[in-house]
């Protein structure tokens, strides 16, 4: 089963895990390089966001978190390096998403 960058991040807060969010970084940046080729690079945007801010409550370094993901990517890495460069990288609220608590625990939800 493929977890989407969204479910990765909050799994990573959830279980305070660096391994977890380096793959929340990875499927991110796939996810929006994936939509910049299809002609819609606003649709990969929302779920970039999320790990940065994962990184943050985990007090983690995002910068490294990015150097990390960097080896796990093709082409995908010049979307992951411009997106880190954004002074609002971390702001999930202005991509449409939310933190919440769910059954499961901590969790992003987007539209909320």
């Amino acid at each position: 089963m493929t977890s989407s960058a969204a479910e990765l991040a909050a799994l990573a807060v959830r279980e305070r895990s660096e391994e977890r969010l380096l793959e929340a970084f990875v499927a991110a940046a796939r996810l929006a390089a994936s939509a910049e080729l299809s002609g819609r690079p606003e649709g990969g945007l929302p779920e970039l966001a999320l790990p940065f801010r994962s990184a943050r409550k985990l007090e983690l370094d995002g910068d490294w978190l990015v150097e990390l993901a960097a080896w796990h990517l093709d082409d995908e890495e010049a979307v992951l390096r411009a997106f880190a460069a954004r002074p609002d990288r971390e702001s999930i609220e202005e991509m449409g998403y939310a933190e919440s608590w769910e059954d499961e625990g901590f969790a992003y939800r987007f539209g909320s």
